[in-house]
């Protein structure tokens, strides 16, 4: 088995990783994604918010096992099954 990167090349990775995260935004919200990459850097343009990382190997190469909790907006925005309360002045 040749090496990663020999078998399959990957012209631009961080492109592609950068893809993948756009495709799993748009796509899966309200489910969550896992990869497992020797590519730490290039995991990281996937551009979302990680719920777990997990180190592994590959054989003799390390990995991460990375996972999402993919949904659509900032992730900013208030919970909206949770009610809001109307704060008490404490004298």
């Amino acid at each position: 088995n040749p090496p990663y990167g020999e078998r399959l090349p990957l012209a631009d990775a961080p492109a592609f990783y950068a893809k993948i995260g756009d495709a799993l935004k748009a796509n899966w919200s309200g489910h969550s994604a896992w990869i497992i990459s020797s590519d730490v850097d290039g995991l990281k343009r996937v551009g979302l918010k990680t719920k777990r990382r997990i180190k592994c190997f590959n054989g003799p190469m390390e990995c991460r096992w990375m996972g999402w909790d993919l949904y659509q907006g900032t992730g900013d925005a208030p919970d909206p099954s949770v009610s809001k309360t109307s704060k008490v002045d404490e004298a």
